[in-house]
C-alpha cells in the first residue's frame, strides 16, 4: 500500500508566547516560554497507527516517514530556497520473538531527498514465514536526535497477511435444518434442466467479510449420496453478492462435435462489456444467486442467459420470472436447428410458447400474449414445456421469427394464473432452401411487373420482361407452390441499383376452388441492406383481419385455370391494390402489378397493361404507403392460410438433440 506523499502545515505543532504581562506579586508563577523547535529538519509520522495488508504474491511495500516543509516560493511559485538531503534513524522494536530480522526487515537509516517533505521506508517480508490472518505489530520510533517533540515520533505498524478461512456451507444468518448451504441450480444454455440438491461452500478473509469465494457442488452419485460432493462451478464476489463473478473454467459438458471442453464464465467477465455487469448477483433475502452466464467453445459460444441457484430456507419472494434467449442456429444431425432457451424460476409451474413469423415490436408481443392466454383461441399452436430447458426448432424456409412465452402458476387448489411473459426475435437461415421442396418444373414461363413498378416508384421506367423460372411444391402443405429464386437471371436488377439476397422466392397457395394468394416473402432482392418482401393483399385481410376468402373481392386473388398450367392476376385499377411491398426497410406500400406464370413454359404471355404508373416518387413512398396498415405479421405457420388443420404445426420441435454430459472425475 502506497501513503499519500503530502503533508499539511496543520501537522506540525507551532506554539509562541508573546504579549503576556503580569502584576507585581511575589506569588506570580514562574513560567518558561517555549522556544522553537532548534532544528527546523526534525522528522515525524502522521499517526500513532497504521494496519498494511499484504499478500503471499509480494514481498515488500513502501511507508513514509515526514519532515516540514520548508522549501520557500516566490509570488510566481519559483523555488527560492531548497530544504537540504537529510538522512535520519527509525529504531524498530517487536515484542514477538523471531519476527525482525528472518520474517520482516525495517531499515533503520532514512534518507530525505532535497527538498522532499518526505521519505520512503521499504519493508520487506518473507510471506512464508507469516502465520496468515496474524497482526505483527512493529514499532517504529524516530531517533531522538531527530524527534520533533511537537509531533508523533512514534508510531505502530500492524502488518498481517491476509488469508481465506476454511470452506463452509454458505448461510445468510443463522445457519438452521433447511437453510444449511443447499439448494437447487437450473441450467439454461448449454445444459438444461434442475440439479437438486446442490451445495454452496464460501470462505472469506476476516479482515473483509465481504470478499467471498464460493463452490457450487453437487453429489458425485445421485443414487450413492454416501460417496459425497465434487465442485461443478467456482465464483467470487469482492462486495458480498451485489456482483458475483464467475471466472473462466471448464464447464460439467464437453462437446461431441468439436471434441472439446466446454468454457464458461459469466457475460460480463467473459466479454468485459459494461452492459452485462451486475447482471450476476446474490440476494440475501430470497437466496438466490442469478447468474448470467455465457459457454463457449473454441469456434464460438452460446449465450447469454440467466442461470439460477436457488438456497433453501429462505424467505419466498413468490417471483415470477420468465426469459426466453434466442442462442443460434446450429445444424445437428444433418439438419437446421434454431436452439431456444427458455429459463423461469420455481414460482413458474409452466410455460407456454408460441412462434410467430416476423421480428414483433412490443404492442405486437402484447397482442400475441393476450391472444395465447385466451382459452378458446385457436389462431397460434402453443407448444408446453415444464422446466427449464433449450428447445431446438426448425422451419421450412428462411426469415424473421420471434418465440413468445407465457408462464403460469397453479395455485394449490388448481386454479392457474398467467404471471409473467417474455419473447425473443432472431433470424433464421436454411443451411438447405431447397429441404422439404420437390421441384415441379424449371422451364416455367413467368411474366410480371413488379421491377417495372419499382423504377416508377423511384422515378425510373423499365420494360416488362419475360423468364424462365423453377417452381417448386411444398412436401409439408398440399397446395402451397414457389417461385425460387425469381429474379435471379434478370437483366434489370442492376440497372435499379438493386443487390441480390441469399436466397428468395415467391410463394402462391392454390385454395380448392382454384383461386391463388401469396404469403409474406423475401423475393431475393435487396436495397442496400433491406430486403424486399412481397404479399398478396388478401394474404393480409386473412390472417390480420380475420376474414375468409369469400369475403374478399375476386381482383385480390389469382386465378388457376381449369387445365392447372396458368395462374394469372390483373392489376385492380381504381380499386385498392392487389399486392403490398416492403421496400428499403419501409413499409408496407401498395403495390398493383400483373402477374403471369405459365407452368407449361408457353412460348410467351398475351398482351397485358403496364404496372399502374404514379409519377416520381421519393424513395420515402410516402404517396403509396397504405394508411393504417400495421407490419404484416402471422402465425407460424399459416405460412399459409387454412392450408392445414390448426392442430398440424410446422415449427418441428426436436427435444432429443442434446449434449454430451462430460464424464465426472
Amino acid at each position: 500500500m502506497t501513503f499519500n506523499k503530502y503533508i499539511s502545515f496543520g501537522a506540525v505543532a507551532m506554539i509562541t508566547v508573546a504579549g503576556l504581562s503580569s502584576c507585581d506579586s511575589k506569588n506570580d508563577p514562574a513560567y518558561i516560554p517555549a522556544g522553537s523547535v532548534s532544528d527546523s529538519q526534525r522528522v515525524f509520522f502522521l499517526k500513532n497507527a497504521y494496519t498494511q495488508i499484504v499478500s503471499a504474491e509480494e514481498n515488500s511495500f513502501e511507508f513514509y516517514v515526514y519532515r516540514p516543509d520548508l522549501n520557500k516560493l516566490d509570488e510566481n511559485g519559483n523555488a527560492t530556497a531548497q530544504m537540504p538531503a537529510q538522512s535520519v534513524k527509525i529504531n524498530a522494536s517487536c515484542a514477538e520473538d523471531g519476527v525482525l530480522g528472518s520474517m520482516i526487515s525495517v531499515p533503520t537509516d532514512v534518507n530525505f531527498e532535497a527538498g522532499s517533505p518526505n521519505a520512503m521506508i521499504k519493508v520487506t517480508y518473507d510471506p512464508s514465514k507469516m502465520t496468515g490472518n496474524h497482526n505483527y505489530p512493529i514499532v517504529l520510533t524516530v531517533d531522538p536526535e531527530y524527534a520533533n517533540e511537537y509531533s508523533i515520533t512514534t508510531t505502530t505498524l500492524s502488518i498481517n497477511k491476509e488469508e481465506y478461512t476454511d470452506w463452509t456451507p454458505f448461510v445468510v444468518g443463522e445457519e438452521t435444518e433447511v437453510r444449511n448451504g443447499e439448494g437447487s441450480y437450473t441450467f439454461t444454455i448449454y445444459g438444461s434442466g434442475t440439479a437438486d440438491p446442490v451445495r454452496v461452500m464460501s470462505r472469506s478473509v476476516p479482515t473483509n467479510p465481504n470478499d467471498i469465494q464460493f463452490e457450487f457442488q453437487w453429489l458425485i452419485d445421485d443414487d450413492n449420496p454416501s460417496l459425497g460432493w465434487e465442485t461443478f462451478m467456482t465464483a467470487y464476489t469482492k462486495d458480498g453478492g451485489k456482483v458475483v463473478h464467475v471466472a473462466p473454467q471448464e464447464s460439467p459438458w464437453y462437446s461431441s462435435t468439436y471434441e472439446e471442453p466446454v468454457m464458461m464464465a459469466d457475460t460480463y467477465t467473459y466479454t468485459g462489456n459494461d452492459q452485462y455487469k451486475g447482471l450476476s448477483n446474490f440476494d440475501p433475502e430470497s437466496g438466490l444467486f442469478t447468474l448470467n452466464m455465457y459457454y463457449y467453445v473454441s469456434p464460438g459460444g452460446w449465450g447469454p442467459a440467466n442461470e439460477f441457484l436457488q438456497l433453501r430456507g429462505y424467505k419466498d419472494t413468490n417471483v415470477y420470472e420468465l426469459s426466453v434467449q434466442a442462442q443460434g442456429q446450429m445444424e445437428v444431425g444433418g439438419k437446421d436447428y434454431e436452439m431456444v432457451s427458455f429459463d423461469f424460476t420455481e414460482a413458474v409451474t409452466y410455460v407456454d410458447y408460441t412462434v410467430v413469423n416476423g421480428e414483433l415490436e412490443e404492442e405486437e408481443v402484447n397482442a400475441v400474449i393476450e391472444k395465447m392466454t385466451d382459452p378458446e383461441q385457436d389462431t397460434y399452436t402453443i407448444s408446453r414445456i415444464e422446466k427449464s430447458q433449450n428447445v431446438a426448432m426448425t422451419f421450412p424456409s428462411s426469415g424473421e421469427y420471434t418465440v413468445v412465452a407465457v408462464g403460469y402458476n397453479e395455485a394449490i387448489d388448481g386454479t392457474v394464473e398467467a404471471k409473467c411473459s417474455a419473447y425473443a426475435s432472431f433470424s433464421y437461415t436454411t443451411f438447405d432452401p431447397y429441404a422439404n421442396w420437390s421441384p415441379v418444373t424449371d422451364k416455367a414461363l413467368y411474366v410480371d411487373t413488379f421491377l417495372p413498378t419499382l423504377a416508377a416508384m423511384m422515378g425510373g421506367e423499365l420494360p416488362e420482361t419475360d423468364m424462365t423460372v423453377r417452381v417448386d411444391k411444398s412436401d409439408e402443405y398440399k397446395g402451397l407452390y414457389r417461385i425460387t429464386d425469381p429474379f435471379a437471371e434478370s437483366e434489370y436488377v442492376e440497372a435499379l441499383g438493386l443487390g441480390r439476397a441469399n436466397f428468395g422466392c415467391i410463394e402462391f397457395a392454390i385454395l380448392g376452388d382454384g383461386r391463388v394468394y401469396f404469403p409474406k416473402n423475401s423475393v431475393g432482392l435487396l436495397d442496400g441492406s433491406d430486403e424486399i418482401f412481397l404479399a398478396s393483399a388478401s394474404y393480409y385481410f386473412m390472417t390480420e383481419q380475420g376474414m375468409e376468402p369469400d369475403d374478399l373481392p375476386d381482383y385480390f386473388f389469382g386465378m388457376l385455370n381449369e387445365e392447372g398450367t396458368l395462374i394469372t392476376m390483373e392489376p385492380t385499377g381504381g380499386n385498392p391494390s392487389d399486392f403490398i411491398l416492403w421496400f428499403g426497410g419501409e413499409g408496407p406500400y401498395l403495390c398493383d402489378m400483373y402477374f403471369y406464370l405459365d407452368l407449361a413454359g408457353g412460348a410467351g404471355a398475351p398482351a397485358h397493361k403496364s404496372a399502374l404508373k404514379t409519377g416520381k416518387v421519393e424513395k420515402g413512398l410516402t404517396k403509396m404507403k397504405l394508411a393504417g396498415m400495421p407490419k404484416v405479421k402471422a402465425a407460424a405457420f399459416p405460412a399459409f392460410y387454412k392450408a392445414v388443420p390448426q392442430g398440424t404445426a410446422s415449427v418441428k420441435l426436436d427435444r432429443n438433440v442434446s449434449k454430451t454430459l462430460k464424464s465426472r472425475r
